[in-house]
């Protein structure tokens, strides 16, 4: 908030949680990192909340800068989504509100793996047509707690 930061994100869904690399004394990072999170349940929630790293010679923190919130069941299967997302302030991270600027560009697909699926119903998988497949699947793999993004 002012000058430069070390910024650094926390990508997370429920309890996972991923914690990008710190880049120093930037205003505009690029991380280019990929995280595969499981998805549980339906209507979960990406989470992806952007701090500033301070290593003080007193004490070492981290200032919230701002997040943003992705509703999984807004995704299609197999199809990426690149966007700008405006930071938000969020009490669960800094309890005085404040003015938060700025976005966040993220690329996020959601795939489907077929691990934990028996061969017959793979086998039953492949013979629905593609389109309809990728949305079945999606069902069927969040409902047993396969998906990953």
């Amino acid at each position: 908030k002012g000058g430069t930061s070390d910024p650094f994100a926390e990508v997370k869904i429920g309890r996972q949680s991923h914690k990008t690399s710190a880049i120093p004394k930037t205003v505009n990072p690029v991380w280019n990192e990929t995280f595969t999170l499981d998805i549980n349940t339906p209507g979960s929630v990406l989470e992806i909340v952007l701090f500033d790293q301070d290593k003080g010679m007193i004490m070492s923190g981290s200032e919230f800068l701002g997040s943003v919130e992705v509703q999984i069941d807004s995704l299609n299967v197999g199809v990426p989504i690149e966007d700008w997302h405006t930071l938000q302030w969020n009490r669960k991270y800094q309890k005085k509100q404040e003015k938060v600027t700025g976005r966040v560009m993220l690329r996020i697909e959601a795939k489907c793996s077929t691990e934990g699926m028996s061969t017959d119903e793979v086998d039953e998988l492949k013979k629905v047509p593609k389109p309809v497949r990728d949305v079945k699947k999606a069902e069927q793999l969040v409902e047993k707690g396969f998906g990953t993004l």
